[in-house]
């Protein structure tokens, strides 16, 4: 379970930063250059290289969606999965040697 949490965390990490990476080319290039190709032009201009970003906008917002759902899972996966056979039996032998030594696992309640 610790693998993969780790790999969960690792891959939510690496989806976060290339998300954030494409996000800030896309507001600071596309953007900018559609908005000053929209202002130099006022009487319609042309559209030649004009792309739309809203699908990249899209994309980018998808991945960050699956980072942040990497890194919430590999955040609340517990470390062990269960406990090793080697402690199982060793919590068994000692409830074993509790009981045949007559003393309670809790404290007795008094019966009210």
């Amino acid at each position: 379970m610790k693998k993969l949490k780790l790999t969960l965390l690792v891959l939510g990490l690496i989806a976060g930063i290339v998300g954030g990476i494409m996000l800030i080319m896309v507001i600071s290039v596309d953007l900018k250059v559609i908005w000053e190709i929209a202002t130099r032009y006022q009487g319609g201009g042309t559209t030649k290289g004009l792309t739309d970003p809203r699908p990249r906008i899209l994309w980018i917002s998808g991945l960050a969606l699956g980072a942040g759902l990497l890194i919430g899972l590999g955040l609340g996966l517990p470390l062990h999965r269960a406990l090793s056979q080697k402690k199982l039996d060793a919590l068994v032998e000692q409830r074993v040697q509790q009981r045949l030594a007559g003393t309670p696992e809790t404290p007795e309640q008094p019966a009210n």
